[in-house]
């Protein structure tokens, strides 16, 4: 599903994290090759929006779709994550 997140919300993101978000994974989130960057990131929810999705919480107050709710992953943990509980 895509996304449409505010400005100020991926400058945060992006301001406090280099790399993927997952333990101990140290990959960049922006991949250079031959003088061309390429951000390869890919944003996740901590808490997702619609019952019966992992880690759905029917009292969170906040914005789901703020920095406080997300994170940044690479490709190969974001859909991993986007699957589980924890």
């Amino acid at each position: 599903m895509s996304r449409n997140y505010t400005k100020l919300t991926i400058k945060l993101l992006f301001g406090q994290a280099e790399q993927c978000a997952f333990p101990g994974c140290r990959t960049p989130l922006v991949y250079e090759d031959r003088g061309r960057k390429t951000v390869v990131a890919e944003i996740a929810h901590i808490r997702s929006e619609a019952p019966g999705e992992p880690r759905h919480d029917p009292e969170f107050v906040g914005d789901l779709d703020g920095p406080d709710n997300l994170l940044l992953l690479c490709g190969v943990h974001h859909k991993p994550v986007d699957r589980h509980d924890a």
